[in-house]
């Protein structure tokens, strides 16, 4: 089962920033509309039926076949929370670093490598850019266990490519 969850923004008046660069948004006080905002998250009144936007809402223990996870603290743990819906945090990214084997790759300390993202390393003698993927990282996700080989050669001159 597919489920699609769709958050209208009229960014003119529901979307905004406060004195402190506080992201707020204005729910819209319309019939039928069940969202509000508490001061730990978005919340919809379920309607009967089938899980999903349509029916009861997300029980505790719901897994969609889109990466939406309910009853959990995030992502990274499994610790029951109720009434808690996760999404997947995984978003890919192409990192530049020196070492061919992405051995320099600096990330910060909120982010995590997964497999599938890629690295660059410049070659200055052929003025490219040679892409990695990278096959398995460390179990903390913060560096490269393994490679592949050179997936792509972009010229250096290419730069909107990132």
């Amino acid at each position: 089962m597919s489920t699609n969850i769709t958050f209208q923004l009229d960014l003119s008046h529901a979307l905004k920033y406060d004195e402190n660069n506080k992201l707020s948004v204005n729910v819209s006080p319309r019939s039928g509309n069940t969202l509000t905002i508490e001061n730990d998250g978005l919340y919809a009144q379920a309607n009967p039926g089938q899980p999903g936007s349509s029916g009861t809402g997300y029980p505790d223990g719901y897994r969609s076949d889109n990466g939406l996870t309910s009853g959990i603290d995030s992502p990274y743990s499994y610790a029951p929370v109720a009434r808690r819906i996760v999404a997947s945090s995984i978003v890919h990214r192409i990192y530049t670093c020196s070492n061919t084997d992405g051995s320099d790759i600096q990330i910060r300390s909120v982010d995590r490598m997964y497999c599938g993202d890629m690295y660059r390393v410049k070659d200055t003698i052929h003025n490219n850019w040679n892409y990695y993927i990278i096959l398995s990282v460390n179990s903390a996700g913060t560096a490269v266990a393994s490679h592949s080989g050179v997936v792509a050669t972009i010229p250096i001159s290419a730069n909107n490519v990132n």
